[in-house]
């Protein structure tokens, strides 16, 4: 028996060194192809978001209809004070009608004489918001019209009211649309009526600063921003928002478009000249982390043969996919859209680690590569490079655990911490030698510190309700091989 057990760690022992150096290199490969080749990668991207998103309708239907009775519910107590806003509101267009009839009837008479023409080219596709990005890094929003529908990378999105963003990455049946709250969105505007030029740069933030504003003093509070038309992306005139001044004296926008409402958006199309033809110049890759894992109590005595058993191990595979997959799931709901200063904890990592320390064998290597990697296209992350370091890490765990499992959990927490630490480090090093926006430090730091305290809750959960508990010195899973 001792000898049949040799022999089968010689040979599986190898073959698993080779497995993981064949893993690490396809995933390496597919993030220097996304970097050499961007645009190749990021309709592959879109065609799997295609593929995956329109699937969870069934899924978020409830959810949606969940959350808008909620919101109804809570506007109900905002309806007293709106029905007399809208009476002084009434009033006060009461007045301003017999004004608006005679500017009408101006403008009419100014237009004849100068032979102004509207812009024909314009018109729009209504779309629906299927998920938002899912990250505290990435303001995007996913909308259910794509190639088939005639949509085009670069064209802009409203709501009705004020410019939402534009139209980054297409499918067949979806489309990804960048918010200009995103840190990478950068729109020339013009501020009326001074004339001013300057640049909205999202910062991730639900009001976007002003920058290279030509003269700052020509600029007042409540002064309309709209499209400039400028880089022949967007069209100009679209309404962004108007001035607004923070408490630190700073310009920013009162963005026009109703972020927390974001339900249907309208695709301008466009059929002039302004196109992108490198759509990858729109997609800036995000590094983000996900977080979280908890403590467990003491093991409770249970069957080892039972529990090690071929029938028990496929199912908790199985259900380490199943709640991965879930938490794809929550992180796509379009539940809250505005900017956040709060990076939430990268669940799915803490709970990779957490069961690759615990129960190695329920984490096989390609399910830890392949549920990574499709994170990476979903969360809209530079492919390949987190589900690296992250699979990497992981089979440093599994090693290390043996050692760990002989100590308390203070030890195994300690080491889930700083295999997160080392390869958020070297995830920020890589995107920043490479030139790649790696996103906010503050969110990288917030989102490591929340992964980190929220360990031992995804350590207790995986014990109490799915038995996930350390393994002790000495026991052997159904080949025979110590865990």
């Amino acid at each position: 028996m001792a000898s049949d057990r040799n022999a089968s760690d010689d040979f599986t022992g190898p073959l698993k060194r080779l497995l993981l150096v064949v893993l690490a290199l396809v995933l390496f490969g597919i993030f220097l192809l996304w970097r050499i080749d961007s645009p190749r990668v990021e309709r592959f991207r879109a065609q799997v978001v295609d593929a995956v998103v329109p699937r969870m309708d069934w899924a978020m239907a409830p959810v949606t209809a969940t959350i808008r009775l909620v919101r109804d519910f809570q506007s109900y107590q905002q309806l007293y004070e709106q029905n007399e806003e809208l009476r002084r509101e009434l009033r006060k267009m009461t007045a301003w009608k017999e004004a608006a009839l005679q500017l009408e009837q101006e403008n009419a008479r100014l237009r004849d004489l100068n032979n102004v023409r509207l812009d024909p080219r314009l018109t729009y596709i209504t779309a629906v918001v299927l998920a938002d990005s899912g990250s505290p890094f990435r303001q995007s929003v996913l909308i259910n019209v794509g190639g088939r529908d005639g949509i085009v990378d670069g064209w802009a999105t409203m709501d009705g009211i004020g410019l939402v963003g534009r139209v980054s990455g297409v499918g067949a049946n979806t489309s990804r649309v960048i918010l200009l709250t995103d840190a990478t969105s950068r729109i020339p505007a013009e501020i009326q009526p001074s004339g001013q030029r300057a640049i909205i740069a999202g910062d991730n933030t639900s009001a976007p600063p002003i920058d290279f504003l030509e003269n700052p003093d020509l600029v007042r509070p409540g002064d309309r921003i709209v499209t400039t038309g400028d880089g022949e992306v967007f069209p100009p005139g679209l309404l962004i928002g108007q001035v607004a001044q923070d408490p630190g004296g700073r310009l920013r926008v009162r963005l026009a478009a109703d972020y927390e409402q974001l339900e249907f958006l309208r695709v301008l199309r466009d059929h002039g000249a302004r196109r992108v033809e490198a759509p990858s110049s729109l997609i800036l890759p995000e590094a983000l982390p996900d977080a979280g894992a908890p403590p467990p109590p003491q093991p409770r005595e249970r069957p080892a043969m039972a529990e090690n058993s071929p029938a028990r191990l496929w199912t908790m595979r199985a259900t380490y996919v199943a709640l991965a997959l879930a938490i794809f799931f929550v992180h796509l709901l379009p539940l809250q859209i505005m900017p956040s200063r709060i990076a939430g904890p990268d669940v799915l990592t803490a709970l990779t680690f957490a069961w690759a320390l615990r129960r190695p064998d329920y984490v096989p290597m390609m399910s830890i590569a392949g549920v990574m990697l499709l994170a990476d296209f979903l969360f809209h992350r530079p492919p390949g490079l987190w589900a690296l370091l992250v699979l990497l890490t992981s089979e440093w765990l599994k090693v290390r655990g043996r050692h760990v499992r002989e100590n308390t959990f203070a030890a195994e927490w300690l080491t889930a911490a700083t295999g997160l630490l080392v390869i958020t480090v070297i995830y920020r090093v890589t995107l920043a030698l490479l030139i790649v926006t790696p996103g906010m430090l503050s969110l990288w730091v917030m989102q490591y510190g929340m992964t980190v305290a929220i360990y031992p809750l995804v350590a207790a959960i995986s014990y109490l309700a799915l038995g996930v508990r350390r393994s002790t010195p000495g026991e052997y899973d159904h080949t025979g091989r110590p865990l």
